[in-house]
């Protein structure tokens, strides 16, 4: 990812320019527009590109951007069919990802260690967190989680660390 430059906001929040940010969406686009599903699941060499570019949209993803440039990006209507294409990689490319660790996970002898080891499960973790303190949940709730991918992480975090009882 190219540098992109802090710059000031009438906020205090940390806000980097959103010529920046729009190039490298641009980019990104650039690299995953045309890839067909079946590619993207049968990526299995780092030389790809499609690791890199998939880092590359989560650090991007993960910018903390005051709401005035966020509105900037957004509100183009240009960049509707970018943001699809966008989706759509992110989306797939997290599911094979996930279906990957399952797989590691159900052949390991440490499952735990197995799932710790995840790259994204950090994220997990700070999700279940946000989802427990954000539902005023307690320990022996139970809860119905609906929509996850081929590894459950979020629900198994929430039933791991906070006791919840999960279907």
């Amino acid at each position: 990812m190219r540098a992109i430059h802090k710059n000031e906001c009438r906020s205090k929040n940390t806000c980097y320019c959103a010529g920046a940010i729009t190039e490298e969406i641009k980019e990104i686009y650039s690299a995953i527009k045309g890839r067909g599903k079946k590619e993207i699941f049968q990526d299995s060499t780092p030389s790809n590109g499609l690791n890199n570019v998939f880092r590359r949209l989560d650090r991007l993803i993960a910018l903390d951007i005051c709401d005035k440039r966020a509105e900037e990006i957004l509100s183009s209507s240009r960049y509707n069919s970018t943001f699809e294409v966008l989706t759509r990689f992110r989306s797939l490319y997290t599911a094979k990802l996930e279906i990957e660790h399952a797989k590691l996970v159900l052949a390991s002898r440490d499952p735990w260690r197995t799932l710790r080891n995840f790259a994204y499960f950090p994220n997990y973790v700070q999700l279940a967190r946000t989802e427990f303190q954000g539902a005023g949940l307690k320990p022996g709730d139970r809860v119905l989680f609906l929509g996850s991918g081929p590894l459950p992480l979020s629900l198994i975090v929430l039933c791991a660390r906070y006791g919840l009882r999960g279907v």
